[in-house]
């Protein structure tokens, strides 16, 4: 046993640094407080992920030899660009991590800092800085399955919610993020999804998210994705439909 970063909540953990029993319940209780805070669809905006939220951060924080995801229902395509208060195209200046209170104790967050290239819904802001729940700071890890990753310098379409209140800033977790990739053929830029598989049609942003590299189902998304401006068009074009109704 030993002491988290303020040197009085007790941890069980492994011996590697990883989180295993960590203040679970006032983590817990924050972290439903402020997911509980935004809407989704007619509800709650957290409807995806509230009912087994609470177990699912005990489960994650209570990892030692294996991970468990993030449940999460995913959006389709209306509700991508409809739950999200800010849709941008951003390239990744810096990724930073540390200790924040939470409630009664302390918890790690990753900070994305952001320079925008182009706003396509909500507030014209040159630099956005996203926190997300989890990261490394030291010898201590708080690991999220399934939490976007990102690349400094890499750019990204992002589909913003609850940034700075929610464990995840973007509208169904892993399915807010689309990094922006190249196809080495014919050096068209074109979109992927948060695991870097090309994104074939708007359709399918509501498909599970495969992460097995071996799964058959995968070499059904082969090849160079939608193009950054037809993603972009179409986004565009869901916004005007949803103004109008």
């Amino acid at each position: 046993m030993f002491l988290c970063g303020c040197g009085i909540h007790p941890i069980c953990g492994s011996s590697d640094g990883r989180y295993s029993v960590a203040m679970v319940s006032s983590i817990s209780s924050s972290l439903l407080g402020h997911a509980g805070s935004h809407s989704l669809r007619a509800a709650s905006k957290w409807s995806r992920i509230v009912p087994a939220l609470a177990a699912t951060i005990v489960l994650v924080l209570a990892s030692v030899a294996s991970s468990r995801a993030v449940s999460v229902i995913p959006p389709d395509f209306s509700e991508l660009v409809g739950e999200a208060t800010q849709i941008v195209r951003v390239r990744i200046t810096e990724v930073a991590t540390r200790w924040d209170d939470a409630g009664a104790g302390r918890v790690i967050h990753t900070y994305v800092q952001c320079e925008t290239l182009r706003t396509l819904k909500g507030a014209n802001q040159t630099k956005i800085n996203l926190r997300f729940l989890g990261g490394q700071v030291g010898d201590i890890s708080m690991e999220i399955a399934d939490m976007p990753v990102f690349e400094v310098g890499q750019t990204y379409i992002l589909f913003i919610a609850g940034n700075g209140e929610a464990f995840c800033p973007l509208v169904g977790v892993m399915h807010g993020s689309y990094p922006l990739l190249t196809d080495e053929a014919t050096g068209t830029e074109y979109v992927a999804r948060s695991n870097r598989q090309p994104l074939k049609n708007v359709d399918d942003v509501v498909l599970p998210m495969l992460t097995q590299s071996n799964h058959p189902a995968l070499r059904l998304t082969s090849g160079a994705g939608l193009r950054t401006g037809d993603f972009e068009a179409a986004i565009a074009k869901e916004l005007t439909r949803a103004n109008k109704s």
